[in-house]
């Protein structure tokens, strides 16, 4: 156990579309939750950096990042960039390594802005 896992549970999903996946349990990491039926897409990441990181690696991690981008970020005490962080952290929690945490922490950083909502979106 690496200093950066804070006992990461698999995250179920039931597969929904070839994009999109969703939650078919709720899901926890610190103090974030992810409650059942929200739709995961995996590594949302451009083509030139999916080498990297595969489209549903690290899923645990991406469901927390997609929840956090989805605008609730000021609901949890996250920036834009403490939640690349947190992704960062869990990834490498995962097992994934340093390098290749940093690299996706990049990628992330230089093109998760278009996807960032800054506030929940009411219907």
């Amino acid at each position: 156990m690496n200093k950066y896992q804070t006992k990461i549970l698999p995250v179920e999903l039931t597969y929904y579309t070839y994009n999109c996946s969703i939650l078919s349990k709720p899901f926890k990491y610190l103090n974030v939750e992810v409650e059942y039926g929200f739709y995961v897409n995996g590594n949302n990441v451009p083509r030139l950096f999916r080498w990297v990181t595969g489209k549903y690696a690290y899923l645990q991690a991406s469901a927390i990042h997609d929840k956090l981008y989805d605008g609730y970020c000021r609901v949890f005490g996250y920036t834009r960039k403490s939640a690349d962080k947190l992704y960062k952290d869990m990834i490498i929690g995962l097992g994934c390594n340093k390098f290749k945490a940093n690299l996706i922490y990049l990628s992330i950083r230089l093109f998760g802005k278009k996807y960032f909502k800054k506030e929940i979106l009411k219907c």
